[in-house]
């Protein structure tokens, strides 16, 4: 153990308004950590020849490389995620180091699965990944790469097609997508910019889960990147009383501030969507959305009904919650008519792919 000192290192209101729109931020080494931390630990990797087939330990990793636990206890790592989720954020029991070996080639374009089985995806920051580097990872190694923005994204990738119909991706290809529609499809190419993020041993990449992401090709001669990857969960709501990381301003920070590339606007035009999720995190009782979830009804093309895949169709999601709206039934009230409905015919869900899990 180290001697962390100041308590969790919690974000500023860019650190947070960035987070929001590009969907990632990259967290620098914790300076209580020395970087022979992060050397042994990619030692113990090659020592376990993690990236040869059936050397993986999968969930075991932390049992096996205990040193990854000091990491994201840190002050740097463990104040980013209470900011993002909330005191009391729980690190699921999923885990896996990914590697990426000299000539291997690029990843498809992808979102993660959720380990506990199928869920809808949501834009609001529930559900977060940590992915950790203990070494130097440069352009020739096969850096992790993102679509800035594309957490707000409708379009499901085959993840999404496989944990609702518990199939293989080999047999979703096969059968052109579910019910025959065509393949599933990949981020559309104008949705925001890709960008390989290099980083220095000892660095992590806080990610929204629902980011379109890949792994990219390893063209170096002799280098290894290991990358460990950890699910965080959000337990409780925003309190308006009490935000979770260093809040100052009541409304969004200016773009011009937080947007990379000197200033250039590359990612998607989603000015109403941002400010709903900076007002939600704040705990403001006049965040308006459709409760943030995405993935409910599907149509016939593989993407939600929910959330569209233009720009001004996310940003009418957020817009047109302006005007009043009727009230909706209580919670007890629809379940006491599911439970009706379920005591006198079979319910329409029931042994559908739409409801697994």
């Amino acid at each position: 153990r180290f001697g962390y000192w100041g308590g969790p290192r919690r974000l500023s209101d860019e650190d947070v308004a960035r987070f929001l729109v590009q969907g990632y931020l990259v967290l620098p080494p914790d300076p209580s950590i020395p970087k022979s931390h992060h050397d042994k630990i990619f030692n113990r990797c090659v020592d376990l020849k993690i990236e040869q087939r059936g050397h993986n330990p999968g969930n075991n990793i932390l049992a096996l490389v205990p040193g990854i636990r000091d990491v994201m206890e840190s002050p740097v790592v463990d104040g980013a995620l209470r900011s993002v989720l909330g005191d009391g954020y729980r690190i699921h029991g999923h885990r896996h180091c990914h590697t990426t070996k000299p000539g291997s080639g690029n990843q498809t374009w992808h979102r993660d699965a959720y380990a506990s089985g199928y869920q809808r995806r949501q834009h609001r920051p529930r559900w977060a990944m940590i992915m950790y580097y203990p070494q130097d990872v440069t352009l020739d190694m096969g850096p992790t790469a993102v679509i800035a923005g594309s957490q707000y994204l409708g379009t499901q990738g085959h993840r999404d097609l496989i944990a609702s119909a518990r199939i293989t991706k080999a047999r979703c290809d096969r059968i052109g997508g579910l019910r025959g529609v065509g393949p599933a499809p990949g981020p559309p190419s104008t949705f925001g910019a890709k960008r390989p993020v290099t980083v220095s041993a000892g660095s992590c990449i806080l990610i929204h889960f629902d980011i379109w992401h890949r792994g990219t090709q390893n063209v170096s001669r002799d280098k290894k990147r290991y990358m460990f990857k950890l699910q965080a969960v959000r337990i409780h709501e925003p309190l308006a009383s009490k935000p979770s990381w260093n809040n100052i301003s009541k409304d969004l920070p200016s773009l011009s501030n937080i947007l990379e590339s000197h200033g250039k606007l590359e990612v998607p035009p989603l000015l109403p969507v941002w400010q709903a999720m900076w007002r939600w995190m704040r705990g403001s009782n006049d965040a308006r959305n459709t409760n943030g979830i995405r993935n409910g009804n599907r149509n016939g093309n593989g993407n939600s009904g929910n959330c569209s895949t233009t720009h001004d169709a996310s940003n009418g999601k957020y817009e047109e919650t302006k005007s009043p709206k009727p009230s909706q039934p209580s919670l007890a009230t629809l379940l006491t008519q599911l439970s009706a409905d379920l005591d006198t015919k079979r319910h329409p869900c029931v042994g559908t792919h739409e409801c697994v899990g």
